[in-house]
């Protein structure tokens, strides 16, 4: 009796060890979560949407969000970068919510 229960005290402290792993890489990862105007090192813009943690630029396939990482655009044309996990960026020019839903 006392073997089965630390055998099922192991197992349910491996499933946890594993789940906080995955939730972990998903952390550092990152992505927006919204929708977006991204710009590539190139300076073409494209509008993503939803939650995007990978977007290659629809004119030239230069990469404009990788792992979350991506240079957004405010509604006034400013550039900035973000990273990790966004849902919301004030331009540190004008002070405008880049975010755009």
């Amino acid at each position: 009796m006392k073997q089965r229960m630390t055998s099922q005290c192991l197992a349910a402290a491996l499933v946890f060890g594993v789940l906080s792993m995955t939730t972990a890489v998903a952390a550092i990862s990152g992505f927006l979560e919204g929708t977006w105007v991204v710009q590539c090192a190139d300076g073409h813009r494209d509008t993503v949407g939803g939650i995007t943690r990978n977007h290659n630029c629809e004119k030239c396939g230069k990469k404009s969000v990788s792992e979350g990482g991506a240079l957004v655009v405010c509604p006034d044309g400013h550039v900035s970068g973000v990273g990790a996990i966004t849902r919301n960026h004030k331009c540190p020019t004008c002070g405008k919510e880049c975010r755009r839903d």
